[in-house]
């Protein structure tokens, strides 16, 4: 069989993938009824441990994805917004 129709697999863009299907909630390491000052400490230290300038733990793309998590979820109205899509994709009939 010729397997040179098989792409390779780049587990950099798996690994993405599988952070995409999370929710804000899950990236940030909170509980979705956690206070905001909870959500924002974590936003802080995720942010630091993943900012690129980081040698030892940077990674450009989970902190461009923190920084979309908190900024979707550090305002009352965003986060009620982002809840009652979320409750939407959870609970749809599909």
């Amino acid at each position: 069989m010729d397997y040179s129709v098989f792409r390779k697999v780049d587990f950099s863009s798996v690994y993405e993938l599988m952070y995409e299907l999370r929710t804000y909630y899950e990236l940030l390491e909170v509980d979705p009824e956690a206070e905001l000052g909870v959500i924002e400490k974590a936003y802080e230290s995720l942010s630091a441990k993943y900012h690129p300038e980081n040698k030892e733990t940077g990674y450009p793309y989970m902190y461009n994805q923190v920084a979309e998590a908190w900024s979707n979820l550090r305002t009352l109205e965003k986060r009620e917004r982002y809840d009652k899509y979320l409750a939407r994709i959870v609970h749809s009939p599909d």
